[in-house]
């Protein structure tokens, strides 16, 4: 049940992963998440054990750099813009009664 404007982003030219291999991109991704919140807060308390602040403010500082230097070599492809004009009310009615469709009744609502 695709509308135009669904359709036209699910297109395989506008996916950053090719078709075949959407499931697991979709679980490295998911891995990745789970392991950051996972680790992220050990590792953070063990700095903050270890290090002193000024010294936790550089890594942060290094790591912000070096997350910019790895976007630098990212190519980011140009897509190209149709004159289709978004209906903002028309997609929002659609997605709740898509919504209505999907979730059985007696669930309460999140």
């Amino acid at each position: 049940m695709a509308t135009p404007s669904t359709a036209r982003l699910c297109k395989p030219q506008f996916l950053l992963v090719p078709v075949e291999m959407l499931t697991k991109a979709g679980g490295w991704g998911n891995l990745v998440n789970s392991l950051s919140n996972m680790l992220g807060p050990v590792l953070g308390a063990a700095f903050i054990a270890m290090f002193p602040i000024a010294s936790i403010m550089l890594i942060d500082i290094f790591g912000a750099v070096s997350a910019i230097i790895c976007l630098l070599f990212v190519k980011i492809s140009n897509i190209p813009q149709n004159s289709e004009k978004p209906y903002l009310l028309s997609d929002m009615k659609h997605g709740l009664s898509v919504n209505r469709v999907v979730m059985p009744p007696n669930d309460p609502p999140l």
